[in-house]
């Protein structure tokens, strides 16, 4: 049995923010995160422009809402000293330190160390048990993986060894956490996912209930060619783009876009991307492509240098239908179904095993904790939500 038990209303539900402020420069812990470990395969999103989301890893972890106030310590830590073990593997202070230090300044105030410790834990009985079970994955595959995120969003060598910098990292730091990553999704995905079924009902059933999400807002498709070039002036970006603009047509756009274009995320889809007035596009370039006509063809100018603009269409507001929202719901079902599989099968393990929790936060912090899920509990009655 485990020395220290962890509550079950601890452990709380994992969400993800996929909507990344250009500041958030962070490469978020990549390890921790069931809701996309439990897809089919190591996936990236669909590519954002390099002005949208500056980020290896783009994806910021909130585990709990919990108010933090950690009192200050004159100790200066060894990153020897232990937070926790786990079956006889220890976790360091300096690992629960790192972990922390990705998580953006303006969720400090909602996340705490001791959650981040739960999560750490989860994830060490959950890769044991995968490794137990004959789930194994290469240096190799997670080195490809990094890889293709960097492809993916446009960043260039030098910039990702700055954003490594920026969080403390090293490469072989974050190929690690790639390897415990893909060695997890495996195992979950050959034991919870591919066991999982959603039947016509409960599709029908979540439509009817949820109605409310499969209102699509206005959406536009643009394709876009970005002077970027870091080397060129706002003026001479500026100057190339119009210089092109005269050149351009609608039929010879995707080559322009392979040749010239810097926002490389983009390119092997022609530069092509769609979305609503409410996605977190920079404002000029959101103005310009759903103030304009279907077949215009202009520049921008933004913080990130020269766009030009092809819009393609324009889809108006509209309820999806059953039939259209019948892949997303079961994407959906799914991804609760893993999620609740998954921490079930982590406080299993944890229940089983020999875990000492040595990390204890102080009072004054469990005591702001307490008060904080009080006040997110009467926001959510007062929000009409369920607590």
């Amino acid at each position: 049995m485990a020395k220290t038990k962890v509550k079950k209303e601890e452990i709380a539900e994992i969400k993800t923010k996929e909507r990344v402020d250009k500041e958030e420069n962070k490469i978020a812990p990549v390890v921790e995160q069931p809701v996309q470990l439990v897809q089919t395969a190591p996936v990236v999103q669909q590519a954002k422009p390099k002005y949208f989301m500056w980020t290896v890893v783009a994806i910021v972890i909130v585990v709990a809402i919990v108010f933090f106030m950690m009192q200050s310590s004159d100790k200066i830590i060894d990153e020897e000293i232990t937070a926790a073990k786990v079956n006889g593997q220890v976790i360091t202070m300096s690992e629960l330190d790192k972990m922390y230090s990705t998580v953006p300044e303006q969720y400090k105030a909602f996340v705490s160390k001791e959650t981040l410790l739960n999560q750490l834990i989860e994830k060490e009985v959950i890769l044991q048990e995968a490794k137990k079970e004959g789930f194994i994955s290469t240096e190799e595959e997670a080195k490809k993986q990094v890889d293709s995120i960097k492809k993916a969003q446009g960043i260039s060598d030098t910039q990702f060894i700055e954003l490594l910098k920026q969080n403390n990292m090293t490469e072989a730091e974050l190929v690690k956490q790639y390897l415990d990553q893909i060695t997890i999704q495996k195992f979950v995905n050959a034991t919870i996912l591919s066991k999982l079924v959603i039947s016509d009902t409960q599709v029908k059933e979540y439509y009817t209930q949820n109605k409310e999400k499969f209102k699509k807002e206005e959406q536009v498709t643009v394709k876009h060619i970005l002077m970027g070039d870091s080397t060129l002036s706002a003026e001479e970006k500026e100057a190339k783009a119009k210089s092109l603009l005269s050149e351009i047509t609608k039929d010879s756009f995707c080559e322009y876009v392979e040749k010239y274009s810097t926002d490389t995320a983009s390119v092997p889809t022609c530069g092509e991307y769609i979305f609503g007035k409410s996605d977190s596009f920079v404002e000029e370039f959101k103005n310009f492509s759903f103030s304009n006509k279907i077949g215009t063809i202009g520049t921008v100018n933004t913080q990130y240098g020269t766009h030009i603009i092809y819009i393609v269409k324009k889809t108006l507001a509209k309820t999806l239908t059953l039939k259209e929202a019948t892949a997303e719901i079961i994407t959906a079902l799914k991804t609760e179904g893993a999620q609740k599989q998954y921490t079930d099968l982590a406080l299993s393990l944890k229940e089983k095993g020999n875990i000492e929790i040595l990390y204890v936060e102080t009072a004054s912090s469990q005591d702001a904790q307490d008060a904080s899920q009080q006040m997110i509990t009467l926001d959510s009655l007062n929000n009409g939500e369920a607590a």
